[in-house]
This record gives C-alpha cells, sequence and structure tokens, in this order.
C-alpha cells in the first residue's frame, strides 16, 4: 500500500513555544512520524550552507505518514493550535 508522507515546516519565536507544542502534540497523541528541532543558530547555519531561506527562529520540522491523504489530513486536525 502506498503511504502518504506529509512535511511541515513551524517557525516559533522562542525555545520554550517550539518545545511547549512539541509536549502539547505528544500528549494529543498525534501520530507524527518525526519532529526534529532546530533553534535559530543552527536554522542560520543550514541556510547558510544550504542556501535556503527559513526563517532565523526556533523552528520545528514535522513529518507525518498515512495510508490515504484522509489520515493524514485527520492527524494533522488533531494538532494544537
Amino acid at each position: 500500500m502506498q503511504q502518504v508522507v506529509v512535511a511541515a515546516v513551524c517557525p516559533f519565536p522562542t525555545v520554550t513555544a517550539a518545545i511547549e507544542a512539541v509536549v502539547q502534540t505528544l500528549q494529543c497523541s498525534v501520530p507524527v512520524a518525526r519532529i526534529e528541532f532546530l533553534d535559530d543558530a543552527t536554522i542560520k547555519a543550514c541556510n547558510s550552507y544550504n542556501k535556503t531561506d527559513f526563517k532565523e527562529t526556533p523552528t520545528l520540522f514535522l513529518e507525518f505518514h498515512g495510508s490515504s491523504e484522509q489520515a493524514v489530513r485527520e492527524q494533522v486536525h488533531h494538532l494544537p493550535r
């Protein structure tokens, strides 16, 4: 069966806000396939090395997997706002 993969890049104003978002996501039992955190210094280094233009603030990179687009949409719908 084909797996649907959706990725999201979520910048935050502070490290604390990013960490709180991860805690809330896990407490809501959202099935996240991958969560990666980069602080502002790491984002700046990535931008420099990869010639990208991510906002230089604490950032979460999230990945969701599902058997259909609808299944992934439901996962994302349950994320805390």
